[in-house]
């Protein structure tokens, strides 16, 4: 995850609070992400520079929900409930 300098962080961290507490399930948080995604690609221009970049960083967010949440919620369920085994 690019960890963005300190200063630039206040007002995107009070936009995204404000959006976050009123998106009420996963179509609107998928409108959300998309739509800001539209609004960057026709912000910087339609090209393939622009597109990947924007691919790039949903695959990378991906992975970074992935890495920090979803892995050491799997361990930790694991570890409570047991693994799964194949006789």
């Amino acid at each position: 995850m690019p960890y963005i300098p300190q200063k630039r962080r206040p007002w995107l961290d009070r936009a995204v609070k404000h959006l976050a507490c009123r998106i009420v399930g996963p179509g609107e948080l998928n409108y959300a992400i998309y739509t800001l995604l539209l609004r960057y690609i026709n912000n910087k221009g339609m090209n393939y520079a622009t597109l990947n970049e924007a691919d790039g960083t949903l695959g990378s967010v991906s992975k970074e929900l992935y890495r920090r949440l979803i892995q050491p919620y799997e361990d930790e369920k694991i570890e409570k409930n047991g693994d799964i085994y194949i006789n």
